[in-house]
């Protein structure tokens, strides 16, 4: 899939301000998605172009670990690595108004009047 450049620039600036999860620190490697966004798209751009090989030679990487919920519960949280989060996220951009169609359609097949709205970038 090609995915366009303002896809692209959306998800690292996306990524870059707001991260991934409110639950980890945020990944030092953000910072560099904002100082060098030029680099960082040619990377995706690479990425997109064969995907396969550099899933094949750095796989998507991914921290999971217990997070508190209150003072007696747990659940699992997972952070990945900021680039792929970068490239994941573009791919959910160029999709983004299919789905929204989509969701929508459902929503009012199910009956409800208005469906409820998530972010989106």
């Amino acid at each position: 899939m090609a995915v366009s450049l303002e896809s692209l620039h959306l998800a690292i600036r996306n990524v870059a301000q707001h991260g991934d999860t409110d639950v980890f620190p945020f990944p030092i490697e953000n910072h560099w998605l904002h100082d060098q966004e030029a680099d960082v798209v040619g990377l995706l751009q690479a990425i997109d172009g064969d995907f396969l090989g550099h899933l094949a030679s750095y796989p998507v990487f991914a921290v999971t670990s217990l997070s508190s919920v209150g003072y007696a519960g747990f659940r699992g949280a997972t952070q990945i690595d900021p680039l792929w989060n970068a490239y994941l996220l573009a791919l959910v951009i160029e999709i983004a108004l299919d789905l929204e169609a989509a969701r929508v359609r459902f929503a009012h097949s199910a009956g409800a009047r208005t469906p409820g709205r998530h972010r989106r970038v």
